[in-house]
């Protein structure tokens, strides 16, 4: 019987590679950790929705670092060279020998050399089924672009979380209203001044990753907006991961725009919010 786990892991079609991105080294690879569960899993429960068991043998050996389907290659010393890249060639037409996934994953991918690289891109570009990549990097910009560009990037972000203890309007911000006056509303109400916009601007920035985090069966790592979980869950069901990063992105451009140049807040605002409504229906 198919759960809902699984459902959602094929129509996504777990993505070929995947490059998480973030100073925190450790939380790089608990994230890893958790996606390789996810994909995993035994025991996921129908009525859990994201959540596996973290208790059934799977779980409990790719938390030991023994399960023979999750592959970690990590740096000796500064680099990481050609070798295991090639053993990994050899091995990886093979089916998953006991899990759903094979789960490679790269722990300090900036540490590739360029015959690493290139022997991974190779892989890349005739990715094998059931495998997917999860590359761990602080920096994208040390990894070839050739590389990157193959990748889904999600960053752990570094900066210190908004202060959302004033914020009377968080549900409407994360949920965004249906209807085009309360849409107007909304705007009026950011935009009185920098200060409440560029916090908004900050909160939806959060929110659009804690998304894509949640699309890919992973847990943002210390996310301050993690009590909204379930909106969360009712959020990506009907939103791509495609779509989740083009509303993403114009959350950072409206930043962008905000910070650089004279533009009538208000006019920015009624645009940014009805750029992140779209696929919802006005009343």
């Amino acid at each position: 019987m198919d759960t809902i786990e699984n459902k959602i892991i094929k129509s996504e079609r777990v993505a070929n590679a995947t490059l998480l991105v973030g100073t925190h080294a450790e939380s790089l690879k608990q994230q890893a950790l958790l996606f390789a569960k996810k994909l995993n899993c035994l025991e996921i429960p129908a009525s859990a929705g994201m959540t596996c068991s973290m208790t059934c043998n799977a779980c409990k050996k790719i938390e030991k670092n023994i399960h023979p389907d999750v592959i970690w290659i990590e740096s000796q010393g500064e680099s990481i060279k050609i070798e295991p890249l090639r053993e990994l060639q050899r091995t990886l037409h093979l089916k998953p020998y006991e899990g759903r996934w094979k789960v490679v994953i790269i722990d300090g991918a900036q540490h590739l050399t360029l015959a690493a690289s290139n022997s991974l891109l190779k892989i890349l570009e005739e990715p094998p089924a059931q495998t997917t990549f999860l590359l761990l990097a602080p920096h994208a910009e040390n990894l070839l672009s050739t590389i990157t560009s193959r990748c889904q990037r999600i960053r752990l972000s570094d900066a210190p979380p908004p202060n959302l203890d004033d914020i009377e309007n968080l549900n409407s911000l994360l949920s965004l209203p249906v209807s085009l006056e309360e849409r107007f509303q909304l705007a009026i109400e950011i935009s009185k001044d920098d200060e409440t916009f560029q916090k908004t601007l900050e909160i939806w920035t959060l929110w659009y990753h804690d998304l894509l985090f949640y699309k890919q069966g992973l847990s943002p790592f210390e996310s301050p907006l993690h009590q909204k979980a379930a909106l969360a869950q009712t959020q990506i069901r009907t939103q791509s991961i495609s779509t989740l990063y083009d509303k993403l992105k114009t959350v950072l451009e409206t930043q962008k725009t905000l910070k650089h140049y004279q533009v009538n807040r208000q006019w920015l605002a009624e645009h940014v919010v009805t750029q992140l409504s779209l696929g919802t229906s006005p009343a």
